[in-house]
């Protein structure tokens, strides 16, 4: 089994375009039948009505409580617009346009704006569909997203462009997403003390970064790419022995997020966010002789062969 990119693709819209959503939805799931295979990467299209569950907060309002549970997770936007922007909410001119700021202002990812042809937008209300007139020439004035009209083609080049600059990026190490949670300040000082970090981290780190590893199952697949890497590098069985309770270390200080089942309440496998994944791969570069002496340590006793030849035996 192969490992694989998880790219979320948040859909933002008003209620007027549900039928476009649904279409969009779809046009997530073919691009994943034509193009999974050949870029290992499979888009997760992401909605408020599907992936939010209620929760109760003190001074949220629904927005916020979408915008922090999937809307900052997400690593693509999709919003499309109507005849209108939307129900003004939380000081904005509408839910919609809330996420498309927030998205803007928590991450360095791209979003992809689109608007309906004006000969399909039915004219029930010309203020609406003025205020979205209004929006569209303030994105273009501004320099706001990728705007373009809505159709299956441009939603397809959107995809395709912006989760090839997705993976592009993510070799060149350049910040793809921030995440909302303080990252781990991962300095050189620590990843190398021995005081925070055992050498069985250090080597699952190392392992990720040289096999470009980003999910961590709990079946055997991860494993056996250990021992592999380990045999490969000459190394004991040291990190391969110690898969687990390292998954669980890494995920306690939090360089490692759970990923859990939310039908059974378990955690199936573990991930490193982008930008801690970025971070910990710059380190590593910038210490390969630390990296190296990490490695030796591990190294396998040579083996020695004892055979006299001038025995008889």
């Amino acid at each position: 089994m192969n490992q694989v990119n998880l790219v979320k693709v948040f859909i933002a819209s008003p209620g007027d375009v549900l039928q476009q959503r649904d279409e969009i939805e779809k046009l997530i799931h073919y691009w994943n039948n034509e193009h999974t295979d050949q870029t290992n990467t499979i888009l997760m299209p992401i909605r408020w009505e599907k992936n939010s569950h209620s929760e109760y907060r003190e001074n949220a309002s629904g927005q916020t409580i979408i915008n922090r549970q999937i809307v900052s997770d997400s690593d693509l936007m999709i919003a499309l617009f109507g005849y209108t922007l939307g129900t003004p909410i939380n000081n904005s001119r509408s839910g919609t346009v809330n996420e498309i700021d927030y998205f803007s202002k928590k991450t360095n990812a791209r979003i992809g704006i689109f608007f309906l042809d004006t000969e399909f937008i039915p004219k029930i209300n010309s203020e609406t569909i003025k205020n979205v007139e209004a929006y569209q020439r303030e994105l273009e004035e501004n320099n706001k997203g990728l705007y373009a009209k809505y159709s299956p083609d441009n939603i397809r080049q959107f995809l395709t462009k912006e989760v090839n600059r997705l993976l592009d990026n993510d070799v060149c190490e350049e910040p793809l997403i921030s995440q909302l949670k303080e990252p781990l300040n991962l300095e050189t000082s620590k990843l190398f003390d021995e005081m925070d970090f055992d050498d069985d981290e250090r080597l699952l780190l190392i392992f990720s970064m040289e096999e470009a590893v980003r999910t961590f199952t709990l079946s055997n697949h991860t494993i056996h790419r250990i021992i592999d890497w380990e045999n490969k590098n000459n190394l004991e069985k040291y990190l391969s022995e110690r898969y687990y309770d390292t998954l669980d270390k890494l995920e306690e200080v939090g360089i490692l997020k759970a990923d859990i089942n939310e039908e059974v309440g378990q955690i199936i496998s573990y991930s490193i966010e982008r930008n801690q994944r970025i971070e910990i791969k710059k380190v590593l570069k910038e210490n390969v002789a630390k990296v190296n002496g990490i490695k030796l340590k591990k190294k396998r006793p040579p083996i020695i062969d004892f055979k006299d030849d001038s025995l008889p035996f």
